[in-house]
């Protein structure tokens, strides 16, 4: 319990500055790619997020799993690991390759046909690579408990980016410095290659990987488990990023451009609080049943007070935000902020019971949950966004989380036995031993 409180502090502690560092930096990126740029940063980096899901069969949660749980040897873990890495780097590569030199129809579901030059092909292929292998370290991490290491590792990927967009910022402002739509996105390509480079001298020492290609007894169990995860994270995914697609159907890139922002500045709420579930998964997978149903319920209090606070002053201040942070580029997004701001608390409702699900392997009812949320944000998007454009986007995300959410919570509380007011109400002492925490 203790080294549990320990990490959820310290990792809560680090991820306000990383936080604030993330959403300078992502408001400079905006200023210096304008709202047509952010807007096709967010369509590429959704798509090529997908594809990352889809090939590399969302590899980070199981590994938080085995690692933590040791049910299977931790060098046959390494060794599908590194297989499907290799399979998903050499596949994705075919397929845009491929794409780019004989179906641009193909490739436009990763860059509009306007901007399919060989710069955003290399820019898409680094992208997935850089994100492809850093979250598999973070999954390792995690379940290593080097909490410490991805608290490092976060602070340090959002100075440098900060560096030098707001270095790059500077210069195109005051004129000393012109710069092409390419030549900007090459900016963000360098910070990718210095993260990616910072991923790996930092975490490996920490792992010391050591390969197992003998895969007896490992195969079933690991695919078992992948299976149902993956399936889910797929699922949930959509839920999170199916309105760009909308958007860019029915709207244009700059209207994705104020889209994209609310999205950084709401998320940047579930980001923060997203830390406890992420820290607790792996200690409840160690507890006995009984002991973290109550661990749970606490944390589960406490993240949920925190952000039903930040969200609803995020909703009420958005005007003021968006108009100081991006100025009348960017106003669109005002609404869309106050509206995914609130959404925001459901999303972390949402993660919070999902990991309680991954940590007593009952990983099926999260995908039932988020295959629900899917209907809900597929049939609004559908007949919202064509008319009302990216407030519709907005109120099909609530909605998505809103009922993803609902039934999250009432599975896990049946399982648990415990009523709403133990789940979600905030106690005095809870305050009491968060206050004890602190000091």
């Amino acid at each position: 319990m203790a080294s549990l409180n320990k990490d959820t502090f310290y990792s809560l502690l680090i991820k306000v500055p990383v936080l604030a560092l993330n959403f300078l930096s992502g408001i400079i990126l905006a200023r210096m790619l304008g709202g047509t740029g952010r807007g096709l940063y967010q369509f590429v980096t959704t798509s090529t997020d997908l594809a990352i899901l889809i090939l590399g069969l969302n590899l980070p949660t199981a590994l938080a799993y085995f690692i933590a749980s040791n049910t299977i040897d931790r060098k046959q873990v390494f060794g599908i690991t590194f297989s499907i890495i290799i399979s998903a780097i050499l596949l994705f590569g075919l397929f845009v390759g491929a794409t780019f030199l004989f179906s641009e129809q193909l490739l436009s579901w990763f860059l509009p046909k306007e901007y399919q030059s060989i710069f955003f092909v290399a820019f898409i292929g680094s992208y997935f690579l850089f994100m492809l292998i850093q979250n598999i370290l973070v999954g390792i991490l995690q379940g290593d408990r080097h909490f410490n290491t991805i608290n490092l590792l976060s602070l340090l990927l959002r100075i440098i980016p900060l560096a030098i967009y707001g270095f790059a910022y500077y210069l195109l402002y005051t004129e000393q410095l012109v710069l092409n739509l390419e030549e900007r996105f090459g900016l963000v390509l360098l910070v990718q290659l210095i993260s990616l480079f910072l991923y790996l001298v930092l975490a490996l020492p920490k792992i010391k990987p050591q390969l197992s290609f003998s895969f007896r007894g490992a195969i079933r169990p690991f695919l078992d488990y992948l299976s149902i995860v993956y399936l889910d994270m797929l699922v949930f995914f959509l839920n999170r990023r199916s309105t760009v697609w909308f958007i860019e159907e029915y709207s244009d890139m700059s209207a994705l451009g104020d889209y994209a922002m609310a999205l950084l500045l709401s998320e940047s709420v579930a980001q923060l609080m997203a830390v406890i579930p992420l820290v607790l998964m792996p200690y409840l997978t160690r507890m006995n049943r009984q002991e973290g149903i109550q661990i749970f319920l606490l944390f589960n209090r406490i993240s949920f007070g925190a952000v039903v606070l930040i969200a609803v002053v995020l909703a009420i201040l958005a005007p003021l935000i968006i108009w100081l942070c991006l100025g009348d580029e960017f106003m669109g997004a005002t609404v869309p902020l106050q509206i995914l701001s609130i959404a925001a608390i459901f999303l972390i409702v949402r993660s919070m019971f999902a990991n309680y699900n991954y940590a007593y392997k009952r990983p099926k009812y999260n995908l039932y949950g988020d295959f629900l949320g899917l209907l809900a944000i597929l049939i609004l998007s559908y007949l919202l966004i064509p008319t009302y454009g990216i407030i519709g986007a907005s109120f099909a995300a609530l909605g998505a989380y809103l009922v993803s959410g609902l039934y999250l919570s009432i599975n896990v509380l049946l399982d648990a036995k415990v009523s709403f007011k133990e789940a979600f109400l905030l106690r005095w002492t809870d305050i009491g031993r968060l206050r004890e925490r602190l000091q």
